[in-house]
């Protein structure tokens, strides 16, 4: 099963798009929806819906979907995305298989990286995969370099997505998914904010914090 994360805010509408598609084009997965408002979407069995009051940090909303969610694996999404190939949680779990963990998706674009799929093997070796201080979306840098760690500390390989079969407004046009190895990861390393997060997870997979 996967389980898809959605942090959401004053977009009921594009949640619910967000949701059907999700299950129209899947036949194994959880979806759980975090609201840091009132406004709740319409009513949905099929989702798990957690309400919480506002803390504005997309790092604790992950984090506490993360904590909650029962999927072999698990897909930070998006209220925005949507889903057009069908079976796509099955291309996730053929393609996040032993010994690969870690899979960054596009959104069509050449640098257009979206959020995160991980096993949850590679979960449970981090446990809180969203470093405390991070509010921003600009989640691309800090979650490669979070996982590059990993590779390099506890050997996890780190694959990269490419064409992930789910779509933002923005994205271009539908492709095959294929799979290859992330090999230049200096262009990742670029901000303060970043490196210090390289600091902070490597320190924790060494067992030092």
């Amino acid at each position: 099963m996967v389980s898809i994360l959605i942090p959401t805010k004053n977009r009921k509408d594009l949640l619910q798009r967000c949701v059907d598609t999700l299950f129209d084009n899947s036949s194994d997965i959880e979806v759980l929806v975090i609201m840091d408002n009132g406004d709740i979407p319409p009513k949905d069995k099929r989702i798990r819906l957690f309400s919480i009051a506002r803390i504005n940090n997309l790092s604790y909303y992950f984090n506490y979907l993360a904590k909650k969610s029962k999927g072999s694996h698990l897909f930070v999404f998006n209220d925005d995305a949507y889903v057009k190939t069908p079976d796509f949680d099955k291309i996730i779990e053929d393609t996040l298989t032993d010994p690969v963990d870690f899979g960054y998706p596009t959104l069509g674009t050449p640098n257009g990286f979206s959020w995160p799929i991980m096993t949850r093997r590679a979960y449970e070796l981090l446990r809180f995969v969203f470093h405390p201080k991070w509010t921003s979306y600009g989640a691309d840098q800090h979650t490669m370099a979070i996982f590059k760690q990993a590779e390099i500390c506890k050997g996890i390989p780190i694959e990269v997505i490419h064409d992930s079969h789910h779509y933002k407004l923005r994205a271009l046009d539908e492709t095959a998914i294929n799979t290859e190895k992330m090999s230049n990861w200096d262009y990742l390393l670029r901000t303060e904010q970043t490196f210090e997060d390289v600091d902070y997870y490597a320190k924790r997979l060494k067992g030092q914090i």
